[in-house]
């Protein structure tokens, strides 16, 4: 995954690649990916969001588990 920048946004895109894979229903081995790849886990999407604040606000235990374990 060389070259490949995890942490980013632009005005049109409003999430990133962690606060999109704690949404997911099964986060636990895209977040240790993306981690693993180089993001950060306390990056903030444009919303002001970390992983763990969007895990949060989908009501996602697994997503929060794993972003507090990393």
């Amino acid at each position: 995954m060389k070259d490949i920048c995890f942490n980013y946004f632009t005005e049109y895109i409003v999430e990133t690649p962690l606060t999109i894979a704690a949404s997911l229903e099964k986060p636990r081995n895209v977040i240790i990916a993306l981690v693993s790849g180089g993001a950060h886990i306390d990056y903030r999407n444009r919303k002001g969001f970390t992983a763990i604040h969007q895990a949060a606000a989908k009501g996602n235990y697994d997503g929060i588990k794993v972003s507090t374990e990393i």
